[in-house]
């Protein structure tokens, strides 16, 4: 009698799951479900930190097009255009002099 109590016990328990030990929550799966929609303004920003910046200013140029008020896209408009105006006309990356290695 006490074996079937156990058995019958053990059984409800597998069917009704154990807690802890089930699927995953459903805040998990809201999570999972939220899905990033491309943002042409983090973008922007990312091709801003890469240093990218003809290409970063051409998709803030689009963007102030859609949205001639867009404030965001205005600040980090002018963060590329000093950006340009810092960068050095021979490039990024300076040249080493021609030093002679031995004396």
């Amino acid at each position: 009698m006490k074996a079937k109590l156990v058995i019958s016990l053990c059984s409800l328990l597998l069917m009704a799951g154990v807690p802890g030990c089930s699927t995953s929550s459903p805040k998990l799966k809201a999570s999972r479900q939220q899905v990033s929609r491309p943002d042409p303004l983090r973008d922007a920003y990312l091709l801003y930190e890469m240093g990218k910046l003809e290409v970063a200013e051409q998709k803030l140029q689009a963007i102030l097009q859609m949205d001639p008020h867009n404030p965001d896209a205005a600040r980090l408009l002018g963060l590329v255009h000093e950006a340009e105006r810092k960068r050095p006309a021979w490039g990024y990356y300076q040249t080493i002099p021609q030093q002679p290695i031995y004396q």
